[in-house]
């Protein structure tokens, strides 16, 4: 993945995290282990599983992109 479209991927997933109500998002992506990292606070989205499920379900639905 070149580093442009990288950012814009990331970009782009970050912009949905905070529509959902989520904040202080960070999105990485490591390309030697092909792994996507998120780091972000749930705000308001309680139980903390239903918030770590939808951040989850909204990164799955950006990769299949």
């Amino acid at each position: 993945m070149a580093d442009n479209d990288q950012l814009m991927y990331q970009q782009a997933i970050a912009q949905q995290l905070t529509r959902q109500g989520f904040g202080n998002i960070k999105v990485t992506y490591d390309l030697s282990a092909q792994r996507l990292n998120l780091t972000l606070s749930a705000g308001e989205i309680n139980p903390l599983s239903r918030a770590a499920g939808l951040a989850a379900r909204t990164a799955v639905q950006f990769a299949s992109r």
